[in-house]
């Protein structure tokens, strides 16, 4: 899980990107922090570059599936 220390640098959107899964290795939409949605495993992407790819980290046998992002955080000005 991602974390911060400075409360005012962050702040909480409502947002469909947020809500977007994404296959590795495709595009990402935004630049920003992704987590995986099987494990939770975090890593970081550039708009328009490829997402981190099928083998980034592990997957356990109780993990079965694609490594699948969603956006976790990202900069106001990316949405």
């Amino acid at each position: 899980m991602a974390l911060y220390y400075y409360p005012e640098v962050l702040k909480q959107k409502n947002h469909s990107a947020f809500g977007e899964t994404q296959i590795a290795g495709t595009s990402a939409r935004y630049t920003g922090i992704y987590r995986c949605v099987e494990c939770g495993f975090e890593d970081t992407a550039i708009r328009g570059r490829p997402l981190p790819p099928m083998n980034s980290h592990p997957h356990s046998a109780s993990q079965p599936g694609e490594i699948r992002w969603k956006l976790a955080v990202t900069h106001e000005g990316e949405l």
